[in-house]
């Protein structure tokens, strides 16, 4: 009796030996990818890290779903502003992603929330003052983006429009501005860096002669804003922080 005692008492042991160790490999297969997992990690980043030799390194990298990567570097006060680009595929480390391109070259970067760590070659994170400094910011807002906006004032006066008239919508997929401002419909490209600034550039339009002057104003002044304001049903294309140059009111779908 004694003897069966004790063999129901190891296996029961070794079963929920067993047991701990599935639990920890299992937790173990968790957390080794969480980022690729659990972070909505696709995207562009960009920021200016430090520079031995010059004014900082003007940085944007685009992390797409397929593996590919495109690197983008700008080297800031020197002659020319000497510019390289790198492009290959990158794969998964736990939290890191290690850039390859056809040359053999390497880097390598931690994925955080909305944001990229730039790391050494040995894939470790630069400490010191400076440490912050090699963050890179994902472009994009998911409270503006993708969302119908109905212009309802431009240059401090009221529009009269309606949502099918008199709009913009960040497209966030292709990072296109959808305008229309009275009968043009008007394709232009965007980034929105740090959730709140802004660059325009000039795109296409259709041709159609409109009424009035509406729609060209409101290409001068997106054109000219640098930054946006918002809340739930609100959005402001400004410059600086001056008066806003337009304001819009989110159209529920």
């Amino acid at each position: 009796m004694l003897s069966l005692t004790l063999m129901l008492s190891q296996g029961c042991n070794n079963s929920h030996e067993v047991e701990k160790n599935n639990r920890t490999a299992k937790h173990a297969m968790t957390d080794e990818h969480i980022a690729q997992n659990a972070l909505d990690w696709p995207g562009t980043y960009s920021g200016v890290v430090p520079c031995a030799d010059c004014e900082g390194i003007a940085t944007e990298l685009t992390l797409k779903q397929d593996g590919s990567f495109v690197l983008t570097e700008q080297y800031l006060g020197k002659d020319n502003e000497i510019e390289s680009t790198m492009t290959g595929s990158f794969d998964w480390q736990g939290n890191n992603v290690v850039l390859r391109d056809e040359q053999g070259r390497t880097a390598i970067y931690r994925v955080e929330e909305t944001r990229v760590r730039a790391l050494n070659t040995e894939g470790k994170m630069i400490e010191g003052a400076l440490a912050d400094s090699y963050v890179l910011a994902k472009h994009g807002n998911t409270e503006v983006e993708d969302k119908h906006w109905q212009l309802v004032e431009l240059n401090g006066k009221e529009v009269k429009g309606s949502p099918e008239t008199h709009y913009i919508r960040f497209q966030s997929a292709d990072n296109m501005l959808i305008v229309k401002a009275g009968c043009n419909v008007i394709n232009n490209r965007y980034k929105i860096k740090n959730t709140y600034r802004l660059e325009v550039t000039p795109g296409i339009s259709t041709l159609m002669a409109c009424e009035d002057k509406t729609e060209d104003e409101l290409l001068k002044a997106l054109l000219k804003a640098d930054n946006i304001t918002f809340n739930e049903n609100t959005l402001s294309i400004n410059k600086a922080r001056m008066a806003p140059l337009a304001v819009f009111k989110l159209v529920q779908d």
